[in-house]
């Protein structure tokens, strides 16, 4: 298996994913590294949904996904929810993605990352 290539597991990663599989089926992807998000979700018996735990506590955190996961979101054509906290995961686990901050947001498109 592949090595995380960018920085450490977020300090809140397995609280707020191990959260969100008590709610919803997971797929755990952190381990696999690269520009893959952390994870996949399936909310509400439907689609399966990416999302990428960051820490709020800090500054690498609280700027979101990086420029390659930006631009590997961009190609994937599904948005990524970012998960902060716990409530972040609630909303996320309930289908209230209005509440959450995703990438990409309605002002982001695909020239803004060449």
């Amino acid at each position: 298996m592949p090595s995380r290539k960018y920085s450490k597991k977020d300090n809140n990663h397995d609280a707020l994913v191990g959260a969100l599989s008590k709610m919803v089926p997971v797929l755990d992807t952190y381990q696999y590294g690269g520009k893959l998000m952390d994870g996949l979700a399936r909310i509400n018996g439907g689609g399966w949904h990416f999302f990428d735990v960051k820490n709020p506590d800090t500054a690498y955190g609280r700027k979101g996904l990086n420029d390659s996961q930006r631009k590997h979101a961009l190609k994937l054509g599904s948005p990524v929810y970012l998960l902060y906290t716990m409530d972040d995961v609630i909303n996320f686990a309930s289908g209230k993605f209005d509440a959450l901050k995703r990438f990409p947001d309605d002002k982001v498109s695909a020239a803004d990352l060449t």
